[in-house]
């Protein structure tokens, strides 16, 4: 073996220790399939749901920032439509009880002791608590109670 294939090994075993840099030279990846499951569905989680959902909130953060600049009110007292207001009411209920069922299905994961799927499950969680404090409070500026 030569000196930078043993400087290889040497960072593989650091990084992922002997079980996982066998599994790596073995499989391809470091992770047992089990393991690479949950990671792979938290990554999903992140790029698919997590991602419509902050998209859903920037839009009705968007349009209260724009009733607010026209003139009106969060709380519907003097928005132009009324039908955008109760909409944009109902998409806040909506938002909340999608990030509750997404952070309930975070949550249900077992990370293994893993600690990449760990990080990823909590830097997941914390984007999830972040954007459920935002709706919070939206809801409050706009009346909505749950």
């Amino acid at each position: 073996m030569t000196i930078g294939g043993s400087y290889m090994l040497h960072q593989l075993m650091k990084k992922y220790g002997f079980n996982g840099t066998m599994q790596l030279i073995w499989t391809g990846d470091h992770l047992d399939p089990d393991l690479r499951d949950v990671v792979d569905t938290l990554d999903d989680m992140e790029e698919t749901e997590l991602r419509t959902l902050d998209f859903r909130l920037t839009q009705v953060e968007v349009f209260i920032e724009r009733t607010k600049c026209k003139g009106g009110s969060a709380d519907g007292a003097h928005l132009l439509d009324l039908q955008t207001f109760l909409r944009t009411k109902t998409e806040l209920g909506a938002l909340s009880h999608d990030l509750d069922k997404l952070a309930f299905q975070v949550d249900s994961i077992s990370t293994q002791g893993n600690p990449e799927a760990k990080d990823k499950k909590k830097r997941l969680s914390t984007r999830l608590v972040k954007m459920m404090a935002t709706t919070d409070a939206l809801m409050k500026e706009c009346g909505v109670t749950m």
